[in-house]
């Protein structure tokens, strides 16, 4: 399968999968269908999002009230610029043509569609060894566990490295409601604050320390520019 974004897969499956960059992925389609009933699996798969890439095994499997896609799928190296359209964010444009301007807001402002995820639950882990590997970024070594259930998102945990520290979270999406209700539960530690303002001790004989901090924050918006 290959495509210009991965979102336009939802008319075809009905299965909601993010707004992406070109993408390009194989594996093995095994499975049943019959009327009012299947179980897919797509197993061993291999993709290339954008610069990103992917891999991992998925089950799709009808039921009521709504079906369901569990598995795991882990990454080797995953760029910003090919998850920033998952947050709303817009990319410059590319060679092809196909990318858009960057907004004059920093936070993204493209809403959420919580619409489609009433359609169908998830329970997916994912695990990454290089995310958000732009130098602005330096994020690696994430592990969450993404569950949807009845148009709630949520990631329990959501770990990752950061500047050298450990942060771990626990967020929570209800599109329920409108505007969508967020809570987010957060804590870090030892970050390296050398490594978060590098432009600060660049040429200097300079040395920052350590930073460590918690919050629990509420919020609600129809994007993620509105929730912070």
């Amino acid at each position: 399968i290959s495509g210009l974004n991965l979102s336009q897969i939802y008319d075809i499956v009905k299965i909601p999968l993010p707004n992406s960059p070109r993408y390009a992925m194989e594996g093995r389609l095994a499975g049943r269908v019959t009327p009012g009933a299947a179980k897919v699996r797509y197993e061993d798969f291999t993709a290339r999002i954008g610069q990103s890439d992917l891999s991992g095994s998925l089950v799709y499997e009808s039921r009521s009230p709504r079906p369901l896609l569990s598995g795991k799928v882990e990454s080797e190296e995953l760029q910003f610029r090919d998850l920033a359209p998952l947050i709303g964010a817009r990319v410059s444009s590319d060679k092809d043509g196909g990318g858009e301007e960057l907004p004059s807001k920093i936070l993204p402002s493209a809403p959420f569609r919580p619409e489609r995820w009433r359609v169908m639950d998830a329970d997916v882990e994912f695990t990454g060894d290089h995310v958000f590997r732009d130098y602005e970024l330096p994020i690696h070594k994430v592990d969450t566990h993404i569950v949807m259930n009845d148009a709630v998102l949520s990631l329990e945990p959501l770990k990752f490295r950061y500047a050298y520290g450990d942060v771990q979270s626990i967020m929570r999406f209800d599109g329920r409601s409108a505007p969508i209700k967020a809570t987010m539960d957060l804590s870090a530690r030892g970050m390296q604050l050398n490594h978060v303002f590098p432009g600060v001790v660049e040429g200097k004989n300079v040395t920052l320390g350590l930073a460590n901090g918690e919050a629990k924050l509420n919020a609600s918006g129809d994007s993620i520019g509105a929730l912070l």
